[in-house]
């Protein structure tokens, strides 16, 4: 019913079995947008009898959300790339997918996350920060995430207010993209990087704790103070609602902090992935 009411869709072919078959216009176009979602169907455009058609199977109930979802946002944005757009409300495009904003006296942030979907080239990380774009880029490369972050702040001031923000921002913005949290892993990872180590402990269970055992030898690297790092830390961690314990060790500055967002990213990964227990919550509690 949802599909037939979707005028992206031309037909929805009666179906007595677990897949559907369904006419769109562009149907190549549509496959290519849904795959890039991490949406897998099957393209049955040059089968016989079967031209402008894809093959969705039913899945679980979450599956079809997604699956709706993705098509009203390509029926909306006509497959535009992922990328941050203007917003003045928070918006929640899909199941596990929102775009958040953040508008202060000293800066304005949108964040655009998706959990459930690799980062590509159109992905945007801009905060008038270089070293921290190049920071950020990391958690959608290692975390497995779609992450697109805009940020325009009184950089000519102090850089405080701009990484607070963002930090917050994207902490809301996965508070928010977990939803109920039913069916997370909730639990992450540690990292090597070189002559670097960093251990990052996660725990999306809802309470806040945080606590960082990092150390610098110099007053910045790149554009951005080092004792900014732990502050963006703990911002994410209260904003995003969860135990936080970041740890590392090192010769070389830059590689110690980076090892640092990489961990980070990988336990984000992890915490966030699917169980195979989709309906559950990893509480013995039964609520997060």
């Amino acid at each position: 019913r949802q599909l037939s009411d979707n005028p992206l869709i031309r037909e929805v072919y009666p179906s007595d079995s677990n897949f559907l078959l369904v006419k769109f216009d562009d149907p190549d176009a549509v496959y290519d947008f849904l795959l890039s979602r991490g949406i897998i169907v099957r393209n049955r455009n040059t089968t016989a009898g079967c031209r402008g058609c894809l093959r969705l199977t039913v899945g679980t109930p979450l599956e079809n959300e997604r699956l709706i979802a993705s098509l009203a946002e390509y029926n909306t944005h006509v497959a535009a790339d992922f990328c941050v757009r203007p917003c003045e409300d928070n918006e929640q495009i899909g199941e596990r997918h929102v775009i958040l904003r953040r508008k202060t006296g000293e800066t304005d942030v949108t964040v655009e996350i998706d959990l459930d979907r690799p980062g590509t080239s159109g992905d945007v990380i801009d905060t008038g920060l270089k070293f921290l774009d190049h920071m950020l880029a990391q958690i959608p490369h290692h975390g497995g995430i779609a992450l697109s972050v805009r940020a325009k702040g009184d950089l000519e001031v102090d850089e405080h207010h701009t990484m607070e923000d963002v930090a917050i921002t994207l902490g809301e913005a996965l508070l928010k993209a977990l939803g109920s949290k039913t069916g997370i892993e909730r639990y992450g990872f540690a990292l090597p990087m070189d002559e670097c180590n960093a251990m990052v402990l996660m725990d999306l269970g809802g309470r806040i704790d945080f606590s960082w055992n990092v150390e610098f030898t110099r007053e910045y690297v790149g554009d951005v103070p080092t004792e900014m790092f732990k502050h963006f830390f703990q911002s994410l961690c209260s904003a995003s609602k969860c135990n936080l314990h970041i740890s590392a060790s090192g010769e070389n500055n830059h590689h110690k902090i980076e090892a640092v967002y990489k961990a980070y990213a990988r336990a984000l990964r992890m915490a966030v992935s699917h169980s195979r227990f989709p309906y559950e919550l990893a509480s013995s509690k039964g609520m997060l």
